[in-house]
């Protein structure tokens, strides 16, 4: 049984802080794409102060 994660939400004057994203897309079968890692990486760093300052990304593909 998986056990549900509590995420705490920084208070509202809480200063952002600088992050970088890295995206991957191992093989042509993930069901997970680059722009939807993006989408749920955004939401996440709004929701926590992050400002995405940096983006690494992999879309090459493995076997």
């Amino acid at each position: 049984m998986e056990q549900a994660h509590t995420v705490r939400r920084p208070a509202e004057n809480a200063q952002r802080v600088r992050a970088a994203q890295y995206l991957r897309m191992s093989t042509d079968h993930q069901s997970y794409s680059i722009d939807n890692q993006k989408d749920a990486i955004r939401e996440f760093a709004d929701a926590m102060n992050y400002d995405t300052v940096a983006t690494y990304e992999d879309a090459g593909r493995s076997a």
